[in-house]
């Protein structure tokens, strides 16, 4: 008797997970290995310049339904100086690596950077899913 109570439930587990997978055919999206890439922007004469360095910490390709294939670039700003810095830029770069073309651009906007200070930011860059990228970075001061 309770071997006819287990079935039925048995068989709509079974059912369940048949419908969930019925859509999943495609391969997993693999990152792409990324080397921290580091730009730095030092003081060019002594102490009272700002300094800012930034890191590329990864490239992840984004897929969506509704919008354009795009990457996502995390990148690290870190003001190491002792000076604080206003108006910086950071610029990131998506570079097709092959053609070594600029493919998208975006601009980080810092308004103030006290030194110390670290920042972390997500930048959605658009790409083709069938090329490869890499990142590029420059930092720009007394950008108002």
């Amino acid at each position: 008797m309770c071997t006819m109570r287990i079935l039925p439930v048995l068989l709509l587990i079974a059912l369940a997970l048949a419908a969930f997978a019925a859509g999943c055919t495609s391969s997993p999206v693999v990152t792409p290995d990324v080397t921290p890439v580091v730009t730095a922007a030092l003081p060019q004469t002594g102490d009272d310049q700002p300094a800012i360095t930034v890191g590329v910490l990864g490239l992840t390709p984004q897929y969506s339904v509704d919008k354009p294939f795009s990457y996502l670039a995390r990148v690290r700003a870190t003001s190491p100086g002792t000076v604080e810095a206003t108006g910086v830029v950071v610029v990131v770069t998506l570079v097709d690596t092959e053609l070594n073309t600029v493919n998208d651009t975006k601009n980080i906007a810092i308004e103030r950077f006290v030194p110390g200070d670290t920042k972390i930011y997500d930048v959605r860059l658009t790409g083709k899913s069938d090329r490869e990228y890499h990142v590029e970075t420059e930092v720009l001061f007394n950008q108002a």
